[in-house]
């Protein structure tokens, strides 16, 4: 017992004296005007004894008698340090650091002020794609930045884009940016063959914090080999030091067609038709041709007129073009402390195309970490998972018979959708029969058709950051691009493209693995003030590997089993394996002086595995520099410029978007004779197959007057690319009809303009933001001093890519009806050959850009963007089918009735209707310029009317704040376009068109 109180009264002692040995001290952070500063971080000084301030700036922190210094920090503030001495409080005022005042900007592998960049990069913040309803965020960027056209394929949710940045540099080779998310490299290859899967769908766009975009080869020349086409540099959200807060974000609302196309009705076509065949067949008797008319329409020749008369007519594109719908939902939580920070977001978002059963779910989490482990380390940990799942529409994008898009506005009105016990009308096996070419009941087709794909996605990255020096970092990162999509084509045995064989069904694996890693040397040094020394060093290997299976099988016992072991027949199994891998050295070397001389020089070498053994390596360098021209003395007092900087910039960069083996010599292995196998040479080889090279000068300006209320930034290129990667033609006698080699020259040429003014900045807020872009391309120099490429004569010295080459359309006769074009001469023919095409434009657009306006007064908010395009042509496929004017049995458009040639001297824009589509020694219908049209339109991109709730209701409400808006997308258009929507690539056969959403939504912030 006295040993007990004895151990006692000493630990008592020794409690006493280690309260002695520290005390408390608590106190006040404020900013110069004496508001309390939050989520400051207190600590002390060589330990990690530490805490943050309240969120009324007060702290309290029990420190030993041994610290000597307080040491206040925040993100964008100056740090303070403070003696502690026999202090117990401490109340220090914290100023905004000037270098948060700053504008930064992401460039390859680091940050650099705004002011320092030397380069063509235009930056998108997250403000201005907040709660947009589009599922990926490269949709976001469409005429939102100088110089980037961005088109969407189509109107499917989560569907394919065709982004491009300053013009196409390549015939051959792949045309796609290289997309940077938070340092990693995305593969962007895509493995669904049912709709057009797109693999930046799995980043919710709320979740971004900056998009920025090297346009110049000089600014993506770090990337070396994969930056020909540009480069886009996503950063997501991050946590910052706090307590926790939440948003939660949710809205919903509505699709539907922008418009859709007059056809004709029962009796207007059986008028036409009886036209099209009589001036096809003069001989014929009226009977004969009424009694083939009746036939094509499925009704007996007995008909009488009156029947005909009263004969129903079917709206199949009514019926198909429905309304769309949309949800999204959104939770995000982030925080932290003086160690570590956090970003949480998990989301889930709908949507359902206009035309069924098409649609796009998304579930998406993801998750960043940034912990500080002493002075020395900091280890950034980011994780998104996402798995989302499309159902695509049947045979999308062609011109198959059971394409809604395709063929509803076709079908020959007088056939049923439905029976009158609700079922479907003209199944086969019904003992209906649909009357025309088209004779899949296209609703049917979509209700009992299955082609869906289902991706899940994983990109994370682990990055360890050393600080060596208070100058010097090292930093490694490992990164993961990982997507596995799984399709299923099932053809239900019910509608015609399934009944003959029991239904159909393929399914399909595709997975993608792309593993990433980077590891750098970045030293900054201001020395004597005046010298900024920036100096970045790395190295890099990324490996890319695809690999997929495919199965088919058809005879299923009953519609219900929709798997591959219920198939009685295999039709085929097939897969592939393929790699590819990089590695590679880049360094930089920034100088500034005085803040208004900037130099700055980037050398990469990249060795890949795609080419030939004589050329793995390549080097791209650029060099940039910028005068800060407001700095000098003389413009130092004009208060009036408040900014003006000039830029130069030279840089090389590479194109790598080509087969993995092109270089090699291949062989093949296949039955060649009967059932016996052989080995063959398949492709011929060439060790000295390299890189497309990019090289381009760019001179800018940028211009702020007025305090920057108003920013001009101007930019003029011209870029080369060359060694071109083209399949050079072979004489056949060698055994190969061409071999891959580097031939040939493309030159783009342009001019962007941003200007931005803010004509009000009082309690009434007005910013107006308008770019456009001035573009020209043409071919410079093949190969063998052709002036066309064998194979494709629209790819011409002189011209642009994307040219057409056709007979120009002359119009309509007056006295006879028939169609006419024009001879290479300028004379009339109806026989058009191919000596008389010629260049008549191509499908890039000349001037194209956006006008974004911001209007706010107290709570309320107004957006308002228009985005626009001119100058490019297109061959509009579906209309070109569309006004087939009865000469086959499908239905036509109303115009093209309204306006046809009836009688000798009509003028009229549309020949008179002939049967088999081809007048008397005459070429079709489609030839030449006919069907090609100006695709130049105007549209209100994004409505968004907003009001945020005053702070006081905010502070009854216990939240921090709460937002409601209601959002409208492509509202109104104005296009001279003849049919659905003028924003497609391809060949516009059978795609869903774009859609008019509206929707409404809350933020509320915790």
């Amino acid at each position: 017992m006295r040993k007990f109180v004895c151990m006692l009264l000493a630990l008592l002692l020794l409690q006493a004296q280690l309260w002695a040995q520290s005390k408390t001290i608590s106190g006040k952070v404020t900013d110069d005007s004496g508001a309390p500063i939050a989520n400051v971080s207190v600590q002390v000084k060589g330990s990690n004894v530490g805490t943050v301030t309240k969120e009324d700036g007060t702290y309290s922190l029990s420190v030993s008698n041994t610290a000597k210094t307080l040491i206040f920090s925040g993100v964008g503030l100056e740090t303070v340090e403070v003696p502690i001495g026999s202090k117990s409080i401490i109340n220090p005022t914290l100023r905004q650091s000037e270098k948060s005042l700053e504008e930064v900007v992401v460039v390859g592998y680091q940050t650099v002020r705004k002011r320092d960049v030397a380069s063509a990069v235009s930056k998108i913040g997250a403000a201005e794609i907040d709660n947009l309803p589009m599922p990926n965020f490269a949709q976001a960027m469409q005429g939102r930045a100088a110089g980037v056209i961005v088109a969407a394929a189509n109107g499917v949710p989560g569907g394919s884009l065709s982004v491009i940045i300053r013009g196409v540099g390549s015939i051959s080779a792949g045309t796609t940016p290289l997309y940077v998310v938070d340092g990693i490299q995305l593969n962007t290859g895509t493995g669904s063959i049912n709709t057009q899967n797109n693999p930046l769908n799995f980043l919710n766009p709320d979740d971004i914090e900056s998009i920025e975009i090297l346009k110049d080869a000089a600014a993506a020349s770090i990337y070396g080999a994969r930056a020909a086409n540009g480069v886009v540099i996503v950063t997501t959200k991050k946590g910052k030091s706090g307590k926790p807060k939440f948003t939660f974000n949710v809205y919903q609302g509505q699709s539907s067609p922008l418009q859709m196309v007059e056809s004709l009705n029962s009796q207007q076509w059986f008028q036409l038709r009886t036209e099209a065949l009589t001036y096809a067949n003069p001989a014929s008797t009226a009977a004969s041709i009424r009694n083939t008319v009746l036939s094509n329409m499925g009704l007996p020749t007995t008909t009488s007129q009156g029947k005909v008369d009263s004969l129903p007519t079917y709206d199949w594109q009514k019926e198909t073009f429905g309304k769309g719908s949309i949800f999204n939902a959104e939770l995000s939580m982030q925080g932290g402390s003086q160690n570590i920070n956090y970003y949480v977001s998990g989301s889930y978002s709908k949507q359902k195309a206009f035309i069924a059963p098409t649609d796009f779910q998304r579930g998406a989490l993801l998750t960043k970490v940034s912990f500080k482990i002493n002075e020395k380390f900091t280890l950034d940990n980011s994780i998104s998972l996402s798995t989302f799942w499309q159902n695509a529409p049947y045979s999308i994008g062609n011109t198959g018979f059971g394409n809604p898009a395709y063929a509803s506005a076709m079908i020959l009105p007088n056939n049923p959708i439905y029976n009158p016990d609700g079922t479907y009308y003209g199944l086969p096996g019904s003992g209906q029969n649909m009357a025309g070419t088209f004779n899949h009941n296209v609703v049917a087709v979509g209700d009992y058709v299955k082609y869906n794909t289902r991706t899940n996605q994983l990109i994370g990255s682990l990055a360890l950051t050393y600080k060596v020096l208070p100058d010097l970092t090292l930093k490694t990162l490992v990164g993961l691009d990982y997507r596995s999509t799984q399709d299923q084509r099932y053809q239900d045995p019910r509608v015609n493209d399934g009944f003959g064989v029991s239904g159909r069904l393929s399914n399909q694996v595709d997975w993608n693995t792309n593993f990433i890693s980077t590891t750098t040397a970045n030293y900054r040094k201001t020395i004597a003030a005046d010298h900024d020394i920036n100096l970045l060093g790395g190295v890099e290997f990324r490996r890319d590997q695809n690999q997929w299976f495919q199965a088919d099988g058809q005879g299923f016992p009953t519609y219900l089993l929709q798997y591959m072991s219920a198939a009685s027949t295999p039709v085929a199994v097939s897969g592939q394996w393929t790699a590819s891998a990089t590695f590679s050295q880049f360094a930089k070397v920034g100088y500034s002086y005085l803040g208004k001389y900037i130099f700055n020089y980037t050398v990469r070498r990249d060795g890949s595995s795609r080419f030939g053994l004589n050329n793995k390596y390549g080097i791209f360098q650029s060099a940039q520099v910028a005068w800060n021209a407001k700095d000098e003395v003389f413009l130092k007092n004009v208060d009036e410029i408040s900014e003006l900087k000039i830029r130069y910039s030279f840089g090389q960069a590479g194109n790598d978007q080509i087969g993995n083996v092109l270089y090699a010599q291949l062989y093949g292995a296949t039955r060649l004779y009967g059932n016996s196998s052989g080995i063959f040479p398949s492709q011929l080889g060439n060790p000295d197959l390299s890189w497309e090279t990019r090289e381009e000068h760019n001179i800018g300006l940028d211009l702020g007057l007025f305090k920057n209320r108003v920013l001009l930034t101007a930019d003029a290129y011209k870029r080369t690319n060359k060694d071109l990667l083209l399949a050079r033609s072979l004489y056949n006698t060698t055994g190969f009809s061409s071999i891959t080699q580097n031939l040939g020259q493309v030159e783009n040429e342009g001019l962007e303009l941003l200007l931005s003014v803010k004509p009000f900045d009082g309690k009434f807020k007005w910013t107006s933001s308008f770019n456009i872009a001035f573009q020209r391309n043409k071919v410079k120099e093949l190969y063998d001093g052709l002036q066309a490429l064998p194979g494709d004569a629209s790819i011409r010295v002189g011209s642009p890519l994307g040219s057409f080459f056709v007979a120009e359309w002359a119009g309509v006769n007056p006295a006879t009806g028939r169609g006419m074009w024009y001879d290479i001469n300028g004379n009339i023919t109806y026989n058009p050959t191919a000596a008389d095409r010629k260049i008549v434009g191509n499908i890039y657009p000349s001037k194209f850009g956006g006008w974004n306006n911001t209007l706010s007064y107290k709570g309320f908010s107004l957006d308002v963007f228009f985005q626009y395009e001119y100058g490019r042509i297109r061959q509009d496929g579906q209309y070109t089918q569309m006004m087939r004017m009865a000469g086959a049995t499908v239905n036509t458009l109303l115009y093209g009735y309204n306006t046809r040639w009836q009688k000798p001297g009509d003028v009229v824009p549309t020949p008179r209707p002939f049967n088999g589509l081809a007048d008397f020694n005459s070429v079709g219908w489609g030839t030449g310029t006919r069907y090609l049209f100006k695709t130049d339109y105007i549209r209100l991109k994004q409505l968004t009317l907003g009001y945020d709730i005053t702070s006081e209701l905010a502070k009854r409400m216990k939240i921090d704040g709460a937002r409601v808006y209601v959002q409208g997308i492509n509202l109104w258009t104005y296009t001279k376009w003849p049919s659905y929507d003028p924003e497609f690539t391809g060949d516009n056969f059978g795609i869903i068109p774009q859609s008019k959403n509206i929707t409404v939504g809350l933020q509320v912030r915790l």
